[in-house]
């Protein structure tokens, strides 16, 4: 049986090295990446339970990705205007989420 011993020295150079290189690339693309709005087809539909504050921020931070296409919620003024202001009036609405 052999083992590969490699000293923590020579490990941290090798990684440190690897982590050097590979930064400006990886940060490049995150950011490309983010400047990119998804087409149609790459959206993901949702649909959400309860319309209170929680999700007016996680749908507020992640629209440019999604399509909410449905909200429960047992407060009738909460599920309207949430539609109205996130879906644009499109999302069906549902008292009861079972």
């Amino acid at each position: 049986m052999s083992t590969n011993h490699q000293p923590r020295r020579e490990f941290l150079k090798s990684a440190a090295g690897a982590a050097a290189i590979l930064t400006p690339w990886a940060s490049a693309s995150h950011s490309l990446a983010a400047d990119r709005s998804p087409d149609s087809s790459e959206r993901l539909n949702l649909g959400l339970i309860g319309a209170g504050g929680i999700a007016k921020a996680n749908v507020s931070s992640s629209k440019s990705w999604l399509n909410l296409v449905a909200i429960a919620d047992v407060d009738a003024t909460h599920r309207a205007a949430f539609n109205k202001r996130h879906a644009g009036g499109k999302a069906k609405l549902y008292e009861d989420y079972r």
